[in-house]
């Protein structure tokens, strides 16, 4: 239900896509393109989110200038935390010596700002279908159907967990689906081959499925097959998130995880990368090549030491199970 508002997100933030191309080609504008596709990645969750075209990633029109400030102060905050995540000064002043430094401060000033947006957007959508007054678009969004869902009998969620939720979902939206996008776009540039049959794949299902129009049903895998191979391709040679998370021993006792002994205290780091790039693990791994994920190569893995990179853990950056990102199918969605 919510695909075709992505679609129409999308459609009207490529339109910016060429003056914003010149500007980061000619160095007018440093780092254009990572704006503008953190841009899109909002105008896209917005139109699910709320039911709104926000069209900001499409420099030459008019937009609501609170919006641009949301994108880039979450744009800022979250940049930052990453380059401090992996500091090894801001590790010493933070964790050891519990001190707050410069770079904390800037992230702080993003996340506060971003925040504070992202939550009065929420409210004065929720008060305005308290009045009655969202259009159709809005009363079929997500924020709309959340908010009907919290007020059914039984449900315990608080007005405060429900904007917390769809805010955290509205944060996240930007920058992971930036950078997700980004290397696609990037893989697209740098292998014109694969280009042309995606392109080819995409203009034949159009012009026999959707009437010359891009349509939900045409993103399906079985109709677009090479398009899933290609998201999968980029996911295995440049993830978003190459590391998944880290984990200390707690305790007093050493920890046995296949054969291997951690010391407590130790710290662990689960990541999908190294295999992805082992060549005893996967054929020619510096090569983009989506053919490697069409059913004829899945099946052929099978039985194999290759056959972990079909495991559903390897092919999305969105784990699995009850910890599984809930807003794993938008941003799926997004990028196809």
């Amino acid at each position: 239900r919510y695909v075709p508002g992505i679609i129409r997100a999308a459609q009207l933030a490529s339109k910016g896509a060429a003056h914003v191309s010149l500007e980061q080609s000619s160095g007018q504008k440093e780092e254009a393109l990572n704006h503008f596709f953190a841009r899109a990645s909002f105008d896209m969750f917005s139109a699910l989110m709320f039911g709104q075209l926000t069209d900001t990633a499409d420099t030459s029109t008019p937009t609501d200038a609170e919006n641009v400030e949301f994108v880039e102060s979450t744009k800022l905050g979250l940049s930052t935390s990453i380059q401090m995540l992996v500091d090894p000064f801001e590790n010493i002043v933070g964790n050891v010596l519990g001190l707050k430094s410069k770079r904390y401060g800037v992230m702080d000033e993003g996340f506060t700002k971003s925040y504070s947006i992202g939550k009065r957007k929420i409210a004065q959508f929720i008060e305005k279908k308290g009045r009655g007054e969202l259009d159709e678009y809005e009363s079929n969004s997500y924020l709309a159907r959340a908010i009907e869902r919290q007020q059914e009998e039984g449900c315990d969620i608080t007005d405060k967990e429900l904007q917390d939720i769809c805010f955290t979902q509205l944060f996240a939206a930007v920058d992971t689906t930036m950078t997700a996008v980004g290397w696609n776009m990037v893989h697209m540039a740098l292998n014109p081959n694969v280009q042309e049959e995606l392109y080819d794949e995409l203009k034949a299902n159009i012009v026999s499925e959707g009437s010359g129009e891009l349509t939900a049903s045409i993103l399906d895998r079985k109709k677009s097959p090479y398009l899933h191979s290609f998201i999968r391709e980029t996911h295995r040679l440049t993830p978003s998130a190459p590391i998944y998370v880290f984990k200390r021993i707690m305790g007093s006792e050493p920890v046995s995880i296949h054969s291997e002994t951690l010391a407590p205290g130790s710290v662990v780091a689960m990541e999908g990368l190294s295999a992805s790039h082992d060549p005893n693990l996967v054929d020619d791994p510096k090569t983009f090549n989506p053919d490697r994920w069409s059913e004829e190569q899945v099946e052929r893995r099978k039985g194999t030491p290759s056959e972990i990179m079909d495991h559903v853990y390897y092919k999305d950056a969105f784990s699995q199970g009850p910890r599984k990102c809930p807003g794993s199918r938008v941003a799926t969605n997004e990028m196809l």
